[in-house]
């Protein structure tokens, strides 16, 4: 597993070379990030699996507190929430 330094050289590098849709691309290694950053301070693997649960939820209903729920409110939001549903399986 690459280091997160070495991954954000790596999302870098693809949006240099990816120009097809940039925002979306952004908002997504953005939402990676905060994944990243999402359990950072907590030890216990069950609070971080309730915290990712909690995200979850919160992408399926689409809360407008999130910052990256605009990603969403595009026209392609199901396949949009499927994709960040699927880094969070990843991650946890």
């Amino acid at each position: 597993m690459l280091s997160k330094e070495k991954l954000i050289y790596v999302r870098s590098l693809q949006l240099k070379f990816y120009k097809s849709d940039e925002v979306l691309l952004k908002s997504i290694f953005e939402f990676e990030n905060i994944i990243f950053n999402f359990c950072r301070n907590i030890n216990e693997n069950l609070m971080i699996q309730v915290k990712l649960k909690w995200l979850q939820d919160e992408i399926i209903n689409e809360n407008n507190n999130l910052p990256f729920i605009d990603l969403i409110s595009r026209e392609n939001s199901d396949d949009i929430k499927k994709k960040l549903i699927h880094l969070i399986n990843i991650f946890s």
